[in-house]
């Protein structure tokens, strides 16, 4: 890990590894990609050649783009926001579906993850909901962890969790128990000093507020 540090904040990078990775594969003097995998594609695990070449391609970008890292600026803010979303029934293999967050204090990134979920979801629904009591969690730490450094967010305001559809229940057993687990995730964080606030939005239709 590298560190770089001026006066308008502190520059996270890695630019030593990403070369050092780029002479052990081979490829320190390849075609530089924009970007870094073809996002239209669902890989699986018997796709052979295809495999190799998003891997080729991964390295391909890192090469173009060696020491892009994370920025904290000194004049951010301490709010806290976060971005979730699921993408049902991703994974060819598995048809599991594959959940994602991400989580910034002010203008700075702190927090991402990607995964598949532990089990099948029987609708998109389920799989959202999910993927937003992941988001829960991962709010309620962060803000702790604020409030254990004495930085709390200014005007004591909640953290806010945007995800990206409205949600409608389906009749299912697992669902519910997904919407119970959530539910009970945001009332014990509500007996401490904070709440959470939801937003649900969906491209490209305007941002809508969602009471829980």
């Amino acid at each position: 890990m590298e560190v770089a540090r001026s006066k308008k904040g502190i520059m996270l990078y890695q630019r030593k590894y990403a070369l050092d990775l780029l002479w052990d594969a081979g490829f320190e003097n390849c075609k530089p990609s924009t970007t870094p995998m073809d996002y239209t594609n669902k890989l699986s695990k018997d796709d052979g050649t295809q495999l190799t070449d998003s891997a080729h391609r991964v390295l391909r970008y890192i090469k173009g783009s060696p020491a892009i890292g994370i920025f904290f600026p000194v004049d951010s803010d301490l709010c806290v926001i976060g971005f979730t979303n699921s993408d049902w029934a991703a994974c060819p293999d598995s048809r599991r579906s594959i959940f994602a967050y991400c989580f910034y204090v002010g203008s700075a990134l702190v927090s991402w993850k990607s995964k598949k979920q532990v089990t099948v979801a029987c609708s998109s629904a389920e799989a959202e909901y999910r993927a937003l009591a992941a988001a829960i969690k991962e709010a309620i730490w962060i803000s702790f962890l604020l409030k254990d450094l004495r930085m709390p967010p200014p005007g004591l305001s909640a953290p806010i969790v945007i995800v990206n559809q409205p949600f409608i229940s389906p009749p299912t057993s697992s669902f519910t128990r997904a919407l119970n687990t959530l539910r009970l995730i945001v009332i014990l964080f509500e007996t401490s000093s904070w709440r959470i606030s939801f937003i649900c939005c969906q491209s490209p239709q305007p941002i809508k507020s969602q009471t829980f």
